[in-house]
C-alpha cells in the first residue's frame, strides 16, 4: 500500500514539474516577444522578428529567430493523411486480433 501511496505521490509530483516547467517556457516566449516588440519600436525596425506567422496562398510563412520556413499546405495535407492512413491500418490489425483471438476462445 506504500509504494501505492509513494508512486502516486511521485506521479503528482511529476505532473506539477512539468506544469511548471511549461508555465516557465510560455513566461520566457511571452518575455522575448515583449522585448522584441520593445526593441524593434525603439529602433524602428519593422521587418524582423523574433517569431512570426503568417498564411497567403496556401503557403505557411514562419519566422522563428531569425530564419525563415515556407511549409506548402500540400505538405501539410500529406503528412496528416500519411498519419492517418497508419494509425487506420494499427487498428485495422488490432481489430484482427482480437477477433481472431474471440473465434479461438469461441472455437474452445
Amino acid at each position: 500500500m506504500e509504494k501505492y501511496k509513494e508512486r502516486k505521490r511521485m506521479k503528482k509530483l511529476s505532473m506539477f514539474r512539468n506544469l511548471i516547467l511549461l508555465c516557465a517556457f510560455f513566461c520566457f516566449l511571452g518575455g522575448l516577444s515583449v522585448v522584441d516588440n520593445s526593441f524593434r519600436s525603439l529602433m524602428c525596425i519593422e521587418d524582423k522578428r523574433i517569431f512570426d506567422y503568417q498564411y497567403t496562398d496556401r503557403i505557411h510563412a514562419i519566422h522563428l529567430f531569425g530564419d525563415d520556413h515556407k511549409i506548402k499546405q500540400e505538405d501539410i495535407d500529406k503528412i496528416i493523411y500519411d498519419v492517418k492512413k497508419t494509425i487506420i491500418d494499427v487498428l485495422d490489425e488490432i481489430i484482427d486480433k482480437i477477433t481472431k483471438i474471440q473465434n479461438h476462445l469461441q472455437s474452445s
